[in-house]
Formats: C-alpha cells, structure tokens, sequence
C-alpha cells in the first residue's frame, strides 16, 4: 500500500499522510475478481449471490435491523432534530440514513500490511479536490442531485470566473461537458454552486480548471470518485 504526505492546512508546519490508491473496484470488477479465483462457481452463479446479499441487506436495514457481516456493521439510524417528546418523524427535518462501521476483523486485517511511501504523484500546484458534498441528498463523493446546493472542498481551488477556459466542470459519461455557471462561493478551500437542472442519469466526473500565477495554460484535477445522477426511481 502506497502512501503520501500533505501539508496540514490546519496545523502549521505538519502533515498527514494519504492513500495513493492502487486502483478503483466497483462491483463488476469485483465478481471478475472472484471468478479469477477459480472456485468453480459460474459467472452468473456468483451474480446471484452477489445480487441475493446486497438485497437481503438493504430490505433487512429498511425494516429496522442491524446487520452484521464479518467486515461491516450496518445500522440503520434517523438524522435531525426532534422539537419535543410529542415531535414526530418528518421527511422535511428528518432523514434515514445507514451508518457503516468496520468489524476487528477488518480492521485487524491491516495490522500486517506492509506500507511504502511515495512522492505525491500529483503536481503540488494543481487543484486539490479532496470531497464533493451533495446538499440534496446529504451524501459525500456518491450522489449528484440536479437542482440542488453542491459543496466542493479541497486546496488551491478558486479559478477566474471571467475566463473562458477556467471553471468547474461536471463531464459525463460521453465526454459532455456541463460548466457551473452558478457560483455561490469560489475560494481556494471551497467551492459552493448551484448543480444545474435537468442532467441526465449516470456518472460524472467533477473536474476544476484554473491558473497558477498566470501560466498559460490552465491546470485541471478531478475529483477521484465519480459521482451519480440516479434516475427518479432510483432516487426515490
């Protein structure tokens, strides 16, 4: 596992250190994975189950439960303020949400892997997006709710909003570029805006192009985690 060290903005002089990811498994990489593993079992076999224990997990957690498998702690809990004892649930103050929790034995798991540290592989003048926060849903690097308040923080972030080749850009998919035009806040630790109405379900990419003292050309860093319009079933 490689590793890297940044400056603590908050902490003059100290640094902390961060993950310079091998690599990104989603669920399809991962049954690929399995089937690497040569157990015998059928791709579509491993489907099954796969699909069988996210759902088992999903209707157990929204009926209430705790569920707990050897990795994770899944417990389903209710987020806002209650007035007083009489207050009920209400979706406009209220939301459900699932706290995820690492077993020991994920975290005991780690207790032996080996670490080798790295020069950062990113150019120390470029745009930093560490997490994109979604107002509309309340979520971190996930979700992507159009018509809502979106949150970008990180380092050296701000751009020139008068120039015609800096921004905040959202690509989808397809390689369609969608630029913010509604900025509520543009510095270099954060970013707020307005996500724009109507974007089609699927992924993006949140993407910042800006200058470093007047170069000519403009830097641009991307937001590791792609994010995600859901479709309006999904969203439900």
């Amino acid at each position: 596992m490689r590793y890297y060290l940044v400056e603590n903005p908050l902490v003059e002089g100290k640094y902390y250190a961060k993950i310079n990811p091998t690599g990104t498994y989603g669920e399809e990489e991962l049954i690929q994975y399995m089937l690497e593993k040569g157990t015998g079992q059928s791709e579509s076999d491993i489907r099954a189950v796969v699909t069988l224990w996210n759902n088992s997990i999903l209707e157990l957690a929204k009926r209430g439960y705790y569920v707990n498998t050897s990795l994770e702690q899944r417990r389903p809990d209710i987020k806002g303020s209650f007035e007083n004892e009489e207050d009920t649930f209400d979706p406009n103050r209220h939301q459900i949400k699932v706290d995820t929790i690492p077993t020991t034995q994920f975290t005991k798991a780690f207790r032996d892997t080996s670490v080798e540290k790295v020069n950062d592989v990113a150019d120390r003048s470029n745009p930093v997006l560490s997490k994109y926060i979604d107002h509309g849903s309340d979520t971190i690097n996930e979700v992507l709710t159009a018509g809502s308040i979106g949150q970008l923080t990180g380092r050296r972030l701000k751009f020139d909003e008068a120039a015609a080749d800096e921004g905040l850009y959202f690509i989808a998919e397809d390689g369609t570029e969608i630029n913010i035009t509604t900025i509520v806040k543009n510095n270099p630790s954060e970013i707020i805006f307005g996500v724009p109405e109507g974007m089609a379900a699927g992924f993006y990419q949140l993407q910042v192009r800006n200058r470093y003292n007047k170069s000519n050309d403009p830097r641009v860093s991307t937001l590791k985690s792609p994010i995600e319009v859901l479709a309006p079933a999904d969203a439900a």
